[in-house]
């Protein structure tokens, strides 16, 4: 039909980009859900708004990082060292 053969390379120029496509999809997909996932495993108590926070990040540039701030429990802040007793 094309008046050649394809293949190996002509197959893999357009098998590339969609492997890095889904690659990206996929880092898009963690980064936007990962605030919403530590909210929700450190039980705060308004992790479903984290999680909404998280994924509106990709719309406004704010919500994004606010979301990662308040991923964390309320009065911890962002210190991963244990409580002192």
């Amino acid at each position: 039909m094309l008046g050649f053969e394809l293949d190996f390379w002509d197959y893999a120029t357009f098998g590339a980009p969609m492997i890095v496509g889904a690659g990206f999809i996929a880092l898009f997909w963690l980064m936007m859900s990962w605030p919403g996932r530590i909210a929700i495993a450190r039980r705060h108590p308004e992790a479903e708004a984290v999680n909404m926070m998280g994924w509106l990040g990709f719309v406004t540039t704010g919500a994004g990082p606010s979301a990662a701030r308040s991923s964390e429990r309320p009065g911890r802040g962002l210190s991963r060292r244990p409580d002192p007793r």
